[in-house]
């Protein structure tokens, strides 16, 4: 090894150590910020485990790969580095699949809140509606009454 190819596995780790760290500071944020029995604490708490393990495993592919540039630079039975390839592959591809669920779990969690969101407004906008039509004695307005006008 030159030294150039432990570079990549070097930097995976310290990202992999430094989404760790982030994700540890934002839980401890929306522990303190959420009521615990909310549906956002509930989304907070999954996409925290979620994300966790897929840094971790982040970690790991660094460290797998590192260790399998010393182990098997050339190797005089391939199988043994076929297999390890393999796996570290393997890991690969769960920790792809988790971040794909961690996205897509998001993008359903936010878009169903769009959505309430949406309801209430249009629930607010027809109460204002009928609220703007209602004067003082609560009697609907009449639109061809001559005692409508301005005095």
């Amino acid at each position: 090894m030159t030294g150039w190819e432990g570079l990549f596995p070097v930097l995976l780790i310290i990202v992999a150590l430094a989404l760790l760290a982030w994700h540890g500071f934002s839980w401890r944020t929306a522990q303190a910020n959420l009521s615990h029995d909310s549906a956002e604490w509930s989304f907070r708490r999954r996409q925290f485990l979620r994300r966790l393990q897929v840094s971790g495993m982040l970690l790991v592919v660094g460290v797998l790969l590192l260790l399998g540039q010393t182990l098997f630079p050339q190797t005089e039975h391939p199988w043994w580095a076929i297999a390890y390839w393999l796996v570290v592959a393997l890991v690969t591809v769960w920790m792809v699949l988790l971040a794909l669920a961690d996205m897509l779990a998001g993008v359903f969690f936010f878009g169903r809140l769009k959505n309430q969101a949406d309801i209430e407004r249009i629930r607010l906008s027809t109460l204002a509606d009928r609220l703007r039509r209602v004067h003082g004695n609560g009697e609907d307005k009449k639109e061809d009454s001559p005692s409508n006008g301005k005095r």
